[in-house]
């Protein structure tokens, strides 16, 4: 069964039946970014947007909404190293 659709057990006032089509799921759009910030620590940005518009079950009733944006910051601390070097 495809993820977007809604079998006859699970339709509520709310919430209708929809057969899920195959085809594009989401166009999505992102960008990363990391820095070094000494030997065992890393900071990295990422953002990304999300659309469903064009895609193939956009009409789902389980679609919240069309559009969606993400973003993070990490920051990485190494707590381990070995004490070889990898081969280049």
């Amino acid at each position: 069964h495809m993820y977007y659709g809604v079998d006859e057990a699970y339709v509520t006032d709310t919430r209708p039946g929809y057969e899920a089509h195959a085809g594009l799921v989401a166009t999505r759009l992102g960008t990363s970014w990391s820095r070094l910030l000494g030997r065992d620590w890393r900071l990295a940005l990422h953002a990304s947007v999300e659309t469903v518009k064009g895609a193939a079950n956009r009409d789902s009733p389980l679609v919240g909404r069309s559009f969606d944006h993400t973003l993070a910051i990490t920051l990485t601390w190494t707590a381990f190293r070995s004490d070889r070097q990898g081969v280049e």
